[in-house]
C-alpha cells in the first residue's frame, strides 16, 4: 500500500484477528489491513457498492489468505488476487509486483 501501514492498520489487526478462525486466526498483520484497505478505497473511488468490497475482499481470502505474493510460486499468479501475469502480459501499464491499488482497478 502507498505509504505502507498505518496505526489504524494495526488497530484493526488486533481487532479482528482474535475473530478469525482456522487458517485466518493472527493472519492479519498491519500490511495485510493495509492492503485491504487499498481494496476497499479502490472500490469506493470508483463509486462501487459496498458489496463490491466485500467481494474483493473475500476474493483475496481465498486466492491468497490477504498475502501480496510478488513472486511466482503458482504458475505465474500474483498479487492478493492471484491474478495470472500471462493474462495480462501486453497491456500497458502492468506492472508483475504493482500494488493491491493497480489490481483493483482493472
Amino acid at each position: 500500500m502507498d505509504g505502507g501501514p498505518t496505526a489504524g492498520d494495526q488497530a484493526i489487526a488486533d481487532f479482528v484477528n482474535p475473530r478469525l478462525s482456522a487458517k485466518m486466526r493472527n493472519a492479519v498483520s498491519a500490511y495485510t489491513a493495509s492492503c485491504l484497505r487499498a481494496v476497499v478505497t479502490a472500490a469506493q473511488n470508483r463509486g462501487l457498492a459496498k458489496r463490491a468490497a466485500v467481494i474483493a475482499i473475500t476474493t483475496a481470502i481465498v486466492e491468497s489468505s490477504i498475502r501480496n505474493i510478488s513472486e511466482e510460486v503458482d504458475h505465474d499468479s500474483l498479487g492478493i488476487f492471484q491474478q495470472r501475469a500471462s493474462w495480462a502480459r501486453g497491456r500497458s501499464g502492468w506492472t508483475r509486483s504493482g500494488p493491491p491499488t493497480r489490481s483493483s482497478t482493472r
